[in-house]
Parts: structure tokens; sequence; C-alpha cells
């Protein structure tokens, strides 16, 4: 305020009479109000520092009290105390990483806030929105992790209500819809004798941590078959095995749970394999990825092919061929346009069997 003391007082020394200092104080409330609106808008400077609690020190906020700190206004439905050392920073990135996107505006503190209840608003310039909708944005918060909140949305704002006892070190705004951190190419599982083989394909990792393949005897219970195994997070496409080794004789599923850095998990398509019973029909499809030439065979025993289709990922037959008698075939498919498509294959004894693929 330095700068309008100064001001001020030039006025003053240089005016006389009523009709001036009634200036005076007009120019006092339109400072008052650009001071509030300039609080309520966001601000146009970055990473810095909006306020800082020492230790021993509190900042209270009585119930229904609006608080604008920097862009980011809290309104508690009871009163709050934030106590303890704690800085609050607005920066133009998250601290915590996360696989869903969000505007160019965060802020992080150094100190959890707990038992927060209320609203939570979140102020941002069209900008930042980093090529997110501004109609499916909502509020997200972490603590130990990131939770989204049903939230409403105004120009260039929004906000969350009717949040109760929730914690957060950091708040943001992200879309709505979280985007995957990968993307599920194909998956496939086989016996080799009295062990099944796992292998998937996945592209544009992102924040991933890990895959545990897990199994089940009826499709709804599930186990963790064997180990884990790292994530690549590479755009791809990437390429895991794994195999397990105690699997059952009967008929068993399959499926693998990728888990992100934000302890969130999203999971393949499920898939089947057969019982052991002597007569097996087995499906080969080399090579994975393909570019002309896919051959697609089984094995030297059980039922021959007998018709062989291809889907594309949205379901819709692209390929299909008749080819009674035979245990192996060549289908042709460099006209297919890139992508991921899926083999249906149905046997001389009315069996069938499904395998993914890459084109490329």
């Amino acid at each position: 305020m330095r700068f309008f003391s100064q001001y001020l007082l030039l006025i003053v020394l240089n005016a006389s009479g009523e009709t001036h200092l009634l200036n005076i104080q007009i120019m006092l409330r339109r400072i008052t109000l650009l001071l509030f609106l300039t609080a309520l808008r966001p601000a146009c400077s970055f990473s810095q520092t909006i306020f800082s609690i020492t230790g021993g020190s509190n900042f209270y906020i009585p119930s229904a009290q609006v608080v604008s700190l920097d862009s980011l206004v809290l309104t508690p439905s009871a009163n709050y105390n934030i106590t303890g050392s704690t800085v609050l920073t607005h920066n133009t990135s998250l601290t915590h990483s996360s696989s869903n996107l969000s505007i160019n505006r965060a802020y992080s503190l150094s100190g959890t806030l707990s038992a927060y209840s209320g609203s939570i608003a979140v102020y941002y310039l069209s900008s930042e929105l980093n090529t997110l909708s501004p109609s499916t944005l909502q509020v997200n918060a972490y603590s130990t992790h990131w939770t989204n909140y049903t939230s409403t949305n105004g120009t260039n704002m929004t906000t969350a209500s009717g949040l109760s006892n929730i914690s957060f070190n950091e708040v943001s705004l992200a879309s709505s819809a979280a985007a995957l951190p990968l993307s599920w190419l194909s998956a496939s599982a086989r016996r080799q004798g009295n062990t099944v083989e796992i292998t998937w394909w996945t592209a544009n990792e992102m924040n991933c941590k890990n895959y545990q393949v897990q199994k089940s005897g009826n499709g709804t219970d599930w186990v963790d078959a064997v180990g884990a195994i790292a994530a690549m997070n590479s755009a791809g496409p990437n390429k895991y095995v794994l195999a397990d080794s105690f699997a059952t004789t009967a008929l068993c599923y399959y499926r693998i749970a990728e888990s992100d850095i934000d302890d969130r998990y999203n999971y393949s398509g499920i898939m089947v394999v057969q019982a052991i019973n002597g007569n097996e029909n087995i499906l080969i499809t080399y090579p994975n990825p393909v570019t002309d030439v896919l051959t697609i065979a089984t094995g030297n025993s059980g039922a021959e092919l007998k018709t062989i289709r291809i889907s594309d990922a949205q379901g819709q037959i692209v390929f299909i061929a008749n080819v009674a008698a035979t245990r192996q075939y060549r289908a042709a498919i460099g006209q297919l346009a890139t992508g991921l498509y899926t083999v249906l294959v149905s046997y001389s004894d009315g069996s069938t069997a499904s395998r993914g693929f890459i084109k490329q």
C-alpha cells in the first residue's frame, strides 16, 4: 500500500476543498474493491509462496468465512484452524505426479490439512487449461493418493462443495474422466505343458508402477499367480511375458492388473485357458507384431482349423477365410490399417479360440 499512500498524500498537498476530499474517499473505495477482486481472480505469477505459518502459530477460519489464498478459495462449514509449520505454494505443475491430466495450476502445502469440511474452489486462467475442457474439470486433492470430488463449474473456476473431514496437501483441477496410464494392445494366455504362459502388449505407458498376473477358477474370485513385474514406462509397443508354473489342469481364467504410481488399478481383458483333456486344441499365431503375413496354426494333435476371422479393435470383421482340413494358414493382411486386431478361430470339432496381435 506504500504506492497508494504516497499518491494520496500528493493529492492532499496539491488540492483543497471538500470536493477533492470526496474524490479521495471514492478512490479509497475503488482501491478496496480492486484489491478484493484481485484476491478472487487468478494470480498471474507462478511458483510462488502464498503464505507461511511458523511453528506454534495458527490460522483460524470461522465457519462460512470465505478465504481466498491466491486463487485457492476455502469456505469451511465449521470453525477451522490451520496449525503447525505450513507453507502454501502456487505451482504450474503437480508436486505429486498423477496419471490424470490436470490444469497448469496447483497449490501445494508443506503440511497436510486434516479433518477439513466445507468447500474448495480453484480459479484459473484459460491459458492454464492444458487442453482440458472447462466442463469436465473436478477438484482433485492429494493426501496419500489423488482423489477427485464432484464439482460444479463456473467461468474460470471449479468448486467442490459438501466436503466432509477430508485431508489434503495439494489441490488442482483435473478432468472428471481419468486418462488410462497406458493402452492395452493385446493379452493372451496359453498352456505349454503344465505351465501357462501369459503374454501382453501395451503402449503409451505413463506413471505405471508394475503388473500383476492374476488367476481365477470361476472368473470372479482372483488370486495373484506370480510375482509382480515392473513397468517399462515407454511409448512402446512393450511386450511382457510371465509363466505360471503352478497352473491347474482344469479350466481357468487369467487377467493382468496394472498398478500406477498413485496405487490405482486397471485391468486387461479376461483370458480363458481350457482344461487339459488329452485332446487339446492349440492356437499359434506369429509374428507379433506383424507387417504383411500372419501365420495361424494349431498343434499336431487335436482338431484342425476350419474358419478364421480377424476383427479390429471395434469388433468389426475385416478378414474371413474358410480353411477346412488344415493345421496352418498364412493370412495376407498387409492391406489392414495399423492397430490392434484379434484372430478368431473355429476348429473342426466346433470349439473356438482367439488371440490378439498388432498390425504394424
